[in-house]
């Protein structure tokens, strides 16, 4: 089977991703932070290594991760109540949400090939839900330094697409870094960029020479709905 280049990227750099998801973390806590209720199914988008189910500190009847990389996948928690499918979350029919208590995704939805539908399909079919992802904000400095563009979504388009009992919130995220090399390396082993955009070596050269902002941007909008 064909991977899309974010597909590669993931599987490729699994494991240096416990080392460089720190932010992942610290959004999925504040993702987290709007249960009170304990949901006992759910179902994680993009589940990755399992920082969703870690930070879940009750006992769940059903938990059902689902991710596009093998190799992330085998780096997730597993026990009787775990199920694990390798799959694009794009592929998921809507009725399939209403088996769940409630529907997470932390840092995955922007690698949708149709957020918008994504979005609706989890707004029609599901009661509860919680959603953070990254928006076309991140890394705006890195990228306009190099000249490239964005597949990542625009916050005003995402807002227009919510139901009104839908709540929502966006955070400008900041990272320092010692240097420019460090903004890549993290970049690369996080598996935020993706490998979508290539940049030429002599671009990324003259990239890691010249560029003095040590800080990388990411912008995150946090949907929720808890009925």
């Amino acid at each position: 089977m064909h991977k899309s280049p974010h597909i590669r990227e993931f599987s490729k750099n699994s494991k240096y991703y416990e080392k460089y998801s720190f932010l992942q973390k610290n959004i999925a806590k504040e993702l987290l932070k709007e249960i009170d209720n304990k949901p006992k199914k759910i179902l994680d988008l993009g589940c990755g290594n399992g920082i969703i189910f870690s930070l879940i500190d009750w006992k769940v009847e059903k938990f059902v991760g689902i991710d596009f990389s093998k190799e992330m996948l085998s780096l997730h928690p597993k026990n009787k109540n775990i199920t694990l499918l390798e799959k694009d979350f794009d592929l998921i029919e809507g009725d399939y949400y209403q088996d769940f208590d409630l529907v997470v995704s932390s840092s995955s939805l922007q690698w949708s090939k149709n957020i918008f539908k994504m979005i609706n399909n989890i707004q029609k079919n599901s009661k509860n839900f919680l959603l953070a992802f990254y928006c076309d904000k991140t890394f705006v400095s890195l990228r306009k330094w190099l000249g490239i563009d964005t597949f990542l979504p625009n916050v005003k388009d995402i807002i227009k697409s919510l139901d009104e009992d839908v709540s929502y919130e966006t955070k400008m995220i900041y990272l320092e870094f010692e240097d420019a090399l460090s903004q890549l390396r993290y970049i690369k082993k996080s598996g935020v960029s993706g490998g979508v955009k290539r940049v030429s070596t002599q671009n990324l050269r003259q990239f890691i020479k010249q560029y003095k902002n040590n800080k990388l941007e990411f912008e995150v909008i946090f949907i929720s709905r808890i009925l």
